[in-house]
């Protein structure tokens, strides 16, 4: 019986680990830089499953977070300036002093969520799910809150003419 090289038997077996890990994306080279080097700035991470990924501090300015599973991550201190958001799953993350400063929130998960001295400004809350959230030393002003459900789980109606809905 010929005997394989060892690189030949252990290159099967890391690829099947790095298929069957829990964080995929649309893009996997993105998706390595981000882990690499906790910065991403316009990237596209669509879809992405980086739950309870450590996040603290990323740089993720301008990127394409649409669809991506970020439950329970630690986004403490994030740049998601200019961010696209929309759908996304963010139920139980730490997104305390994170800035979403002009980014896009739109039905997006965040339920339970910390929020404290999170940076709303010119953010796009329409329909997203606020529910149980944690908005010490917070303020939403700014933040377009259509349709939102709020923390205390009412759904906002305020101001929904203003927004074409």
């Amino acid at each position: 019986m010929k005997k394989l090289p060892l690189a030949m038997m252990t290159i099967p077996v890391m690829t099947m680990a790095w298929f069957s890990s829990p964080v995929t994306a649309f893009n996997g080279d993105r998706l390595t830089q981000l882990l690499a080097t906790n910065a991403c700035p316009e990237c596209d991470l669509s879809n992405a499953n980086l739950r309870n990924a450590n996040l603290n501090s990323a740089d993720l300015r301008g990127a394409n977070l649409s669809s991506v599973n970020l439950r329970g991550a630690n986004l403490i201190d994030a740049d998601l300036r200019d961010t696209d958001l929309r759908g996304a799953n963010l139920s139980g993350a730490e997104l305390s002093f994170a800035n979403f400063s002009n980014s896009d929130l739109r039905e997006a998960d965040l339920r339970r969520t910390e929020l404290r001295e999170t940076r709303w400004q010119g953010v796009d809350l329409r329909n997203a799910n606020l529910k149980g959230a944690r908005l010490r030393e917070n303020t939403l002003s700014g933040a377009r809150l259509c349709q939102t459900i709020m923390p205390n789980g009412r759904k906002n109606t305020q101001h929904c003419d203003d927004f074409g809905n």
